[in-house]
Formats: C-alpha cells, sequence, structure tokens
C-alpha cells in the first residue's frame, strides 16, 4: 500500500467505509482543519456505526505490516456500549 502522507491513510480509511456502507463521522482537529482552520495538532477521531458483523471485513482491508487492528478486541469493546469504555475501540500505537 505504501501510504506515506497523513491524508493519504484518512482517505483510504473512509474509503474502506464507504465501501462497506459503514456510517462514519470524523472530528478531531481534521475536521476543524475543514470548518476552521490549520492546527498544530494533526489527530483525528472516527465515529463510526461498526456493525459486529462488519468487523472481519472491515478489518480485513488493513494490512497488519502496516497498521495496528485487532478484531476480536474491537468486537470485545462494541459489544460493550455501557461499559467504561462506552464501546470505544483505540489501539495503542
Amino acid at each position: 500500500m505504501g501510504m506515506e502522507q497523513e491524508s493519504e491513510v484518512v482517505a483510504y480509511v473512509i474509503h474502506t467505509f464507504e465501501d462497506l456502507a459503514i456510517p462514519y463521522l470524523i472530528g478531531g482537529s481534521w475536521a476543524l482543519i475543514v470548518w476552521a482552520g490549520p492546527r498544530f495538532t494533526h489527530d483525528i477521531d472516527i465515529v463510526v456505526d461498526l456493525p459486529l458483523g462488519l468487523i472481519p471485513a472491515f478489518c480485513a482491508r488493513f494490512p497488519p505490516d502496516e497498521f495496528l487492528i485487532d478484531a476480536q478486541a474491537m468486537r470485545a469493546q462494541f459489544r460493550g456500549p455501557d461499559s467504561p469504555s462506552g464501546g470505544m475501540y483505540c489501539k495503542p500505537v
């Protein structure tokens, strides 16, 4: 895949959501860059409505040599929206 730029990674993730018809919302600095102005930070927050049944197909789109993504951990977090994590999945870098 060889993505060198942040924008290439963001575009790839968005393309994956759209290709799998997964609703999403972009927040964080990336959203502010579009609606407000440049920022020093470059974080991206993504809110996604990812059905449990699509987790394997979603994760398969991200080669493990380029992305840290764990389908089993994601599935466990998404099953517990009332847990302290709020059903949030975040794979540490």
